[in-house]
């Protein structure tokens, strides 16, 4: 804009001039519209690929792949005086990580991938220029792309220096960061950020001032008392996170899994479990007319164990059951860990039950015991 870089409006730009090998991205012209026009979702959502859409009606030119007098990073292959774009061989990464081409086994096993989800600024890298490259690498039908477009919203000290350079509509003001002291005395490399305060009235211990920082700089598209409700919900995620990763699993309980498909299931068990006691919590709270979030996660784990009969657990690849795949040692000993009966209830602290009505199952409506299996 004006001759200048629009991120950094303070700087003067340098023309360098420099050999490097280029990859003829022209040459897949044609085969790149083909694919977006036979596959409409190659990238999503809508607006990210009318974007590239827009690069392919202007013409698609040709992009170098690697660096001239740099000592840092991959010798280009036959020219030690090059390095490999680091950008460049980041997406080679998504294929070499897999195995390719030493490993065809395991390359057979993880590719193609199902998608690619990458940041908002990341399409020109991966929806025209990967694409071509998967073309000629001759791997196939290439990967389709989403775009997840995230942006950050995050609190910040009230004493921080962000001097405003432009007042929002909504209250809010834009500012810039700087990744060091030396950046910010030659006001260069600056991020654009935009900065809310407010203050919390009548609330009980509020700070005197609160500052949020947020890459989402236009008002109209997350308006400044939206964004300060939002963040003081952020304890919601936290609290989840702390549940499956503390409070389920337990102390001193680890993953054991050791291969890919055993972690997804061991990790989708976990997920279900929390499912499963959240879903109690809520129907508690419904029968008890309380807020969900006045139930204790821990306290409702405690009482689901202590309701179940019996449990225990079994290997993701045992075929047959414990005893009979472990045959050297003690049946009377596997049988006992088959068997093992619920602990007792008494001694328990009194907050730490709940209602057994409320949230677990009805011990008068089952004839007999009945057993849990965990298959991780």
């Amino acid at each position: 804009m004006d001759g200048r870089c629009p991120d950094h409006p303070t700087l003067e730009l340098q023309w360098l001039e420099e050999e490097n090998y280029f990859f003829r991205l022209s040459r897949y012209q044609g085969a790149l519209e083909q694919l977006y026009r036979e596959n409409p979702s190659f990238c999503e959502p809508e607006h990210f690929r009318n974007e590239v859409l827009g690069w392919l009606r202007d013409g698609l030119t040709d992009f170098s792949v690697s660096r001239a007098g740099s000592s840092w990073g991959i010798p280009f292959p036959g020219d030690e005086a090059h390095r490999i774009y680091v950008w460049f061989d980041a997406l080679t990464n998504y294929v070499t990580g897999a195995g390719f081409p030493g490993d065809p086994d395991s390359f057979a096993r993880f590719w193609p991938a199902d998608l690619h989800v990458i940041g908002k600024n990341m399409t020109r890298l991966h929806c025209p220029y990967w694409p071509a490259t998967q073309m000629r690498a001759g791997l196939g039908r290439p990967v389709p792309a989403c775009a997840h477009g995230a942006d950050v919203l995050w609190r910040i000290q009230h004493n921080a220096r962000l001097p405003r350079e432009q007042p929002l509509a909504d209250g809010a003001y834009l500012s810039r960061i700087y990744r060091s002291k030396k950046d910010r005395r030659q006001q260069r490399n600056g991020v654009l950020v935009r900065v809310i305060e407010y203050r919390l009235h009548g609330v009980t211990d509020a700070e005197p001032i609160y500052r949020l920082m947020t890459s989402l700089l236009d008002p109209a598209q997350a308006p400044a008392a939206e964004l300060a409700a939002l963040y003081h919900e952020r304890w919601e995620i936290e609290t989840a996170l702390a549940e499956l990763k503390t409070h389920l699993r337990g102390a001193k309980i680890v993953l054991r899994s050791k291969t890919p498909d055993l972690v997804r299931q061991e990790f989708y068990g976990l997920m279900m479990a929390h499912f499963a006691i959240r879903g109690l919590m809520h129907e508690a709270a419904l029968k008890a007319d309380v807020d969900p979030d006045q139930l204790s996660f821990l306290h409702a784990v405690r009482v689901v164990r202590r309701k179940l009969a019996a449990f225990h657990a079994i290997p993701p690849s045992a075929a047959q059951n414990v005893s009979r795949a472990h045959p050297g040692r003690n049946p009377r000993r596997a049988r006992r860990v088959q068997s093992r009966s619920a602990p007792s209830t008494r001694g328990q602290a009194q907050n730490e039950q709940l209602p057994s009505a409320t949230l677990a199952c009805d011990p008068s409506s089952t004839d007999r015991p009945q057993t849990s299996h965990y298959h991780h």
